[in-house]
């Protein structure tokens, strides 16, 4: 597949919906709180396209854990799901069609999964700042990780 041109300027994000964001702590830890010294961190996504609409869906999934100096698990996580709604203008440009396969170029994919990233990243520290889990920042990841770390 050939490299393609990406136009920022025809690239929307139309609406960001929380599904789910959630910190808990266990009465163990309750009873014995500790700063974490180390957030264990699991993405998966799903997508799923609207060629016609040339909209794209992307639901990011964030799980985290705390834990101690050991990694053993102290009692405190938390779960963030977050739905991406965003248009692609010149979408077309992005499909690539194999044979009866249909798939979307993967620049295409990079691009986006580094805004939902980038965006996740802001609103998870938001969502955590005051709580047990001390307002997480997120690691900076290579997009495509977030596209094999597919939730299907």
């Amino acid at each position: 597949m050939n490299e393609m041109k990406i136009y920022p300027e025809k690239i929307t994000v139309e609406h960001i919906a929380i599904v789910q964001s959630q910190v808990s702590a266990s009465d163990a830890f309750l009873n014995n709180i500790q700063k974490p010294h180390q957030i264990e961190i699991q993405q998966k996504q799903n997508s799923s396209f609207d060629i016609e609409q040339k909209k794209v869906r992307i639901r990011l999934k964030t799980l985290l854990e705390g834990t101690d100096d050991d990694k053993n698990e102290l009692g405190v996580s938390g779960q963030f799901i977050i739905d991406f709604y965003i248009h692609v203008e010149n979408f077309d440009d992005f499909i690539v069609k194999e044979g009866d396969k249909t798939t979307v170029h993967t620049s295409l994919g990079s691009t986006l999964m580094g805004i939902i990233y980038s965006t996740a990243r802001g609103i998870i520290l938001e969502r955590t700042r005051g709580t047990y889990l001390n307002g997480i920042i997120l690691p900076v990841i290579n997009p495509h990780t977030l596209i094999q770390n597919s939730d299907k």
